[in-house]
């Protein structure tokens, strides 16, 4: 049986101890897709963090940020925008991810279904996301969810002459 999932405002410390973990993988992530140095990778993860203050009033900064919690301990974590689209609002899903020693519980999917009614409370008609292309792993898994391709993103290196 999965334990109950909930999902926390996270506080300033387990916002630290998120970026420790995940900007590292956000670096590599980019570094991989557009083929930048891993210098250039980590100051563009830094800075996307940079965006976001786990004590802000969602509110306030239109940014939800949630500690994933099961058996009072944090398996994951849940980054979100909700943004305004025309009359549409929608969710911008920023980070979504359950840790590799957390996975295989059901944790994510219980995190999907809370993010979904989160949503939905908010107004949003739509959650959207990135997945990069080398990312198949992902890319399965957000189909399996009800995620569908609705655009692309093409990249051409210019090389240095």
């Amino acid at each position: 049986m999965t334990a109950t999932v909930v999902l926390r405002p996270m506080s300033g410390a387990s916002f630290d101890a998120y970026a420790v973990r995940a900007i590292p993988l956000l670096a590599e992530a980019q570094s991989r897709a557009y083929g930048s140095s891993a210098q250039a990778a980590r100051a563009s993860a830094e800075a996307a963090f940079l965006k976001i203050c786990a004590d802000a009033e969602p509110e306030a900064s239109g940014q939800h940020l949630y500690a994933i919690e099961a058996a009072g301990a944090d398996v994951g974590a849940l980054w979100f925008e909700l943004r305004q689209a025309a009359l549409d609002p929608y969710v911008y899903l920023y980070d979504w991810v359950i840790w590799p020693e957390y996975r295989g519980q059901g944790l994510g999917s219980a995190a999907m279904r809370l993010l979904e009614q989160r949503a939905r409370a908010l107004g949003a008609r739509r959650i959207m996301l990135n997945v990069f292309n080398d990312n198949r792993f992902a890319a399965d898994l957000y189909r399996r969810y009800g995620f569908a391709p609705a655009s692309s993103i093409l990249v051409k290196p210019i090389p240095n002459d």
